[in-house]
């Protein structure tokens, strides 16, 4: 058995590496302070492109905090010890699978890739952006992006790192590049420098104790990348899948308010002082707003948007007729009411030339007479007048409350139709805990409205 283990470990060999590469330090000076991003960001105050970042010890560790706002909850990453003196400059990693890596004392590159850093060559960026410190020269996201890519392939190669100098002697030793024995690669090994057969029975038991030990780190250590590989593609999926619904939030939320706008001009119809300006200043962007969520949301709830829209633009186009007839004899009546104050005020003036004349003793027969026959004919005209006012008048009484009842009713009948577009948007928001609330609430609102405006006309 010994004899099997002296050929299997005769040529174990590690290269020591002599670390040489160009390393910075950072301190709280050098760092603290506000950094602009190359590409917004979303916080819990909105979307932003300014970060504060403050770089200190706390609770025994070296961390980089963010924060893009006071209130706004902050981000916090620790130092990566053996990732740093390796490369050389200050490498950072949260919980969430994020990296922040320092390009310069004043800028750091954020990105979350497709794999644990020092574990493979980066090849895919799930998110990157670039933090530049304010009044410092700074680099573009393209150059950020090659930037991390190569950091990783360096740590992996080894190229830039150190050389492999092999100093003599036995002990533990560190290679730049991971050393393949059989399928597996290892990046550290026990040299052996000595007569393999002097080396005592006791000495190689300790040989197959450490062996075995090592081994077992390797197998924790292939458990522990298959975690962190599972870790990050669970991070992944999450940072998109909040993206996406961020994203359809915003849209939703637009499109939720103009519709409500829409439905808001039914009611207004029945003030007959509402005009056609007003009702295209309330629907001013309606159609570009509505056509914003064919890109975000999904094919049932872009058919629930359309059969609503269609619904509504019905009601409105079905009222307007009615309502053109209503404005139609208001106008009328306006046109009557303007001739009897005309001719009221003619009568005044007859009037007032009459007692003229009688103050002066003036007596023109002649005169008179055809004052007093202009004075007959303003009252004819008023009487005419009035009459036709008074049949307006009763008409647009009678057709003026059947087109409010009319309102009232596509009123109502629009908000029953409301709750099955609405329910589509929330369930896409994953905001649809119990829609029979929803559903009933509405219901209730639109009998109560109902019932309002028909006591209000009777």
């Amino acid at each position: 058995m010994i004899t099997r283990l002296t050929s299997c470990l005769r040529y174990i060999l590690l290269a020591c590496a002599s670390y040489s590469a160009h390393s910075f330090e950072l301190t709280p000076e050098q760092v603290n302070g506000v950094y602009q991003l190359a590409q917004p960001e979303r916080s819990a105050a909105g979307p932003t492109q300014q970060l504060t970042i403050e770089y200190g010890e706390m609770n025994g560790q070296t961390v980089l905090v963010t924060a893009s706002c006071p209130k706004c909850p902050a981000a916090g990453y620790r130092l990566l010890e053996t990732e740093t003196k390796e490369l050389g400059r200050p490498v950072f990693f949260n919980s969430s699978g994020i990296y922040v890596m320092a390009y310069d004392a004043n800028t750091f590159v954020s990105v979350m890739a497709d794999g644990q850093l020092g574990k493979k060559i980066w090849q895919t960026l799930v998110y990157a952006n670039v933090y530049s410190k304010q009044g410092t020269p700074t680099i573009d996201l393209a150059t950020a992006k090659e930037f991390v890519i190569n950091e990783s392939k360096r740590l992996m190669t080894g190229e830039g790192i150190a050389e492999s100098v092999v100093t003599g002697g036995n002990g533990t030793y560190y290679a730049a590049m991971k050393h393949g024995i059989g399928s597996e690669a290892y990046d550290q090994m026990e040299v052996l420098i000595c007569w393999i057969s002097k080396v005592p029975n006791v000495v190689w038991s300790a040989i197959i104790a450490s062996l075995l030990t090592f081994l077992g780190v390797l197998w924790t250590n292939k458990g522990n990348e298959k975690r962190q590989a599972a870790i990050l593609s669970h991070e992944e999926k999450k940072f998109k899948s909040e993206q996406k619904i961020a994203l359809k939030r915003d849209v939703f939320l637009e499109a939720a308010g103009s519709f409500a706008n829409a439905i808001g001009i039914i009611p207004k119809l029945m003030n007959i002082n509402f005009t056609e300006k007003d009702i295209e200043e309330q629907l001013k962007g309606h159609a570009a707003i509505v056509a914003k969520t064919y890109l975000s949301a999904s094919e049932s709830s872009i058919s629930e948007i359309l059969n609503f829209s269609s619904e509504l633009a019905e009601a409105i186009l079905g009222l307007s007729k009615p309502r053109q007839e209503i404005l139609g004899h208001k106008k009328a009546i306006d046109v009557y009411q303007k001739i009897i104050d005309d001719s009221n005020k003619e009568k005044d003036r007859i009037i007032s030339i009459m007692k003229e004349f009688n103050i002066q003793g003036r007596k023109d027969d002649a005169t008179f007479n055809y004052l007093n026959a202009s004075y007959e004919t303003q009252e004819k005209i008023i009487s005419e007048n009035q009459e036709h006012l008074d049949n307006q008048s009763r008409v647009i009484t009678t057709k003026y409350k059947e087109f409010c009842k009319n309102c009232i009713a596509e009123n109502s009948r629009i908000l029953l139709l409301l709750p099955t577009m609405t329910i589509a948007l929330r369930k896409e928001l994953e905001n649809d805990e119990n829609s029979q609330i929803f559903i009933n609430a509405i219901e209730e609102s639109a009998r109560r409205m109902k019932t309002s405006f028909e006591q209000l006309l009777d």
